[in-house]
């Protein structure tokens, strides 16, 4: 983790990373991948391990690499057919919001993704508008108009977590 915050001044570590890619334990792979990515920014040594870890049965692993994955922005595009199958199958609400951000965050024009956010702004569920929100202020700057529209209307919300989360989202996009 450390390695992964320190970004590319860890470059000496690299060869290490490389090496600890292959460890039996799928959860220091995972914090391998990202360190791999954070520090070199080459994909390709990290996009199969993480794309693995997606079809793992733990949800905290697919959760996890997605998240690395959606980090990773447009350099993990080809990672998007495996986000969008488990989109479509996952039934867990934190699980597919990320999935979601994560896929706009590499794909901006993954329609499907995006509207999933969009319509967790308007859910009963108070958690699920605060998530909805949060991985919209992320949202890349081709979808910044709608995003500021839906975000705009989330102010009024009646949470008042998620009128704090809109409020900082669309900070966010102001930076």
């Amino acid at each position: 983790m450390r390695l992964a915050l320190a970004g590319p001044a860890a470059s000496d570590a690299l060869p290490t990373l490389l090496k600890a890619l292959q460890d039996t334990d799928p959860a220091q792979r995972l914090a391998v991948s990202q360190a791999v990515w954070e520090v070199g920014r080459d994909a390709t040594d990290v996009l199969p391990v993480l794309s693995e870890l997606l079809s793992s049965d733990r949800c905290e692993l697919r959760i996890g690499a997605a998240f690395v994955l959606g980090q990773m922005g447009e350099a993990a595009a080809e990672a998007v057919p495996v986000l969008t199958r488990n989109l479509r199958k996952s039934n867990q609400v934190f699980e597919r919001l990320l999935l979601a951000a994560s896929l706009v965050r590499i794909t901006p024009q993954h329609d499907p993704a995006f509207r999933l956010l969009l319509e967790g702004l308007s859910s009963e569920n108070a958690d699920i508008r605060y998530l909805s929100t949060v991985a919209l202020g992320a949202m890349p700057q081709s979808r910044q108009l709608t995003t500021e529209e839906a975000l705009g209307a989330v102010i009024q919300d009646g949470n008042a977590r998620v009128r704090h989360a809109a409020y900082e989202s669309l900070s966010q996009m102001l930076v």
